[in-house]
């Protein structure tokens, strides 16, 4: 009954390309009781155009966003740490792939999961690749799309064993009143009809009651930024829970909603017993 839902630890670069940070973050998921890791990979030369990475942008690794950038992609090394180390402690670990290239790199480690996040939602080239060519797992975020992506999702991704759905807001940190959790509901009725699709949670939202709503609606699969330390500096910091601290307190939270949600079978539990049965 606890597990319900699968738990993602969403690293993104939140390592900010320390090896040491990397290990920390893993082990500190699967200390806490996640399932799962992820990861970024880009090209960052494929993904944002000159002026973008030759504005200023202040960081430990320089004074430009090209540095910043650069400086927080993980090695090939870093990758197969962050597989062998995800192995060693019992996690799956799959990575956001923003281009073709990430993506065929990916594969070539042998990892047969991978995520498009809202980021590429309007990138028909990465889009087009990945429904032509993958056939593992897909994870998919929904941020900033409508009811046409979603129809593109479900004519074009034919090939996947199973096809992740998460409803996702972009917007860092998202607001209760925008989080539209709802969705999920959809997308679990979407499943009837495509029965590859599982439905989950992408979390840009505060603290834990929205992701424990989501399973309540039907999430099979949520995710949660981490980070170690505070980093100022680094995209979306306020957003992500500290590791050791606010994380291991989600997890048992969203343990705890499972074991409220049970099983949809209507019997007698042993823990049952009538008020006055034993009044004389």
């Amino acid at each position: 009954i606890t597990n319900l839902v699968e738990i993602v630890a969403e690293i993104t670069t939140n390592h900010l390309g320390d090896s040491n940070k990397l290990v920390k973050l893993i082990e500190g998921a699967a200390k806490a009781g996640a399932d799962s890791v992820k990861l970024q990979k880009r090209n960052i030369h494929k993904l944002y155009s000159k002026s973008q990475l030759d504005a200023t942008y202040v960081s430990p690794f320089g004074n430009t966003f090209y540095d910043y950038r650069k400086g927080i992609e993980l090695s090939d090394d870093q990758i197969d740490l962050a597989i062998k180390t995800s192995n060693k402690h019992g996690l799956k670990v799959f990575f956001s792939v923003l281009d073709i290239e990430s993506y065929n790199s990916i594969i070539d480690f042998g990892l047969t999961r991978v995520k498009l996040p809202s980021t590429i939602s309007r990138n028909t080239e990465l889009l087009e690749y990945v429904s032509e060519n993958h056939t593992g797992e897909l994870v998919i975020s929904t941020g900033m799309t409508d009811k046409n992506y979603e129809s593109f999702i479900t004519s074009r991704f034919k090939k996947v064993d199973k096809l992740y759905l998460l409803q996702c807001i972009s917007s860092y940190p998202t607001y209760f009143s925008d989080s539209n959790l709802s969705v999920i509901r959809s997308y679990k009725e979407l499943s009837k009809i495509h029965p590859k699709i599982i439905p989950g949670y992408s979390s840009h939202d505060i603290g834990s009651l929205g992701s424990c709503m989501a399973l309540a609606c039907g999430a099979k699969m949520i995710e949660k930024h981490v980070k170690t330390g505070i980093n100022s500096w680094a995209h979306f910091d306020d957003t992500a829970l500290d590791i050791d601290t606010g994380f291991v307190d989600f997890c048992d939270e969203i343990r705890r909603a499972s074991m409220y949600l049970g099983t949809s079978e209507k019997k007698i539990i042993d823990s049952e017993h009538h008020k006055y049965e034993n009044f004389d």
